[in-house]
């Protein structure tokens, strides 16, 4: 499969990956996936169609593959909530459309390995037989190991996934927390890269910025920078 796809690669856009605890190289168009050693890794997943475009606004659909009373569903519609109405301010002409939930067909062995695999800088384990990769439409799968978060991104917004670990521990199931990551791993999807700005939604490694720095009694989420800012204006189609 793998050695099908690389055969591919001038036929379809390249996804790069993020992760909680990595930060994403090459700017917002992406190169790859770096690892601490400072080699990239490509991962080649074939696209259909992009987002679909009503009255000159780009929308993408955006399906949740899990428990649908799983807390982290409510936070996953909160981020867009969030998202939505950042996108508005900075005038993208962009949104996130209506969520759905449906079961997730994705082993948690794999899930797990794929996870590892980003956190070393590995070439993950291809997802495509069990999800079907479309660059209209996010995916957020919700894991239920404790795994390191992490989203793959399309180029010039064509779709992607992000996988969340289990939220029945520490950090997501602290207060304020599971919003909040599952903002930030959207923000990779929309094009936006870790800072450095403590106290922001997209900070991360190689600062000290972990996910417990999320939670608060309050609900809230974490701002974004002028520079985020600035670079979702940019990326947005």
């Amino acid at each position: 499969m793998w050695e099908r796809l690389l055969f591919q690669f001038f036929c379809f856009p390249t996804f790069q990956l993020f992760q909680h605890g990595l930060p994403p190289p090459g700017g917002a168009g992406g190169r790859g996936l770096a690892n601490r050693s400072g080699r990239r890794l490509l991962v080649l997943l074939p696209l259909v169609p992009g987002p679909s475009v009503l009255s000159g606004e780009t929308v993408w659909k955006l399906r949740v593959l899990g428990n649908p009373t799983d807390l982290r569903v409510a936070a996953v519609r909160e981020a867009i909530a969030f998202w939505n109405s950042e996108l508005e301010q900075v005038g993208a002409g962009a949104r996130i459309g209506p969520m759905s939930v449906t079961g997730n067909p994705v082993p948690e062995d794999v899930l797990g390995e794929a996870s590892r695999a980003v956190e070393q800088g590995r070439r993950p384990r291809d997802l495509s037989p069990w999800i079907e990769p479309r660059s209209d439409e996010l995916v957020v799968v919700l894991a239920n190991t404790d795994l390191m978060s992490f989203a793959v991104r399309g180029r010039h917004g064509a779709g992607g996934v992000v996988v969340l670990r289990s939220g029945d521990d520490a950090p997501l199931s602290l207060p304020n927390v599971a919003r909040n990551v599952a903002a930030h791993e959207l923000g990779h999807l929309l094009g936006l890269e870790h800072n450095d700005a403590t106290g922001t939604l997209m900070c991360g490694r190689p600062a000290r910025c972990r996910p417990d720095f999320f939670a608060s009694e309050t609900p809230r989420f974490f701002p974004l920078t002028a520079a985020d800012e600035r670079a979702l204006r940019e990326s947005s189609p």
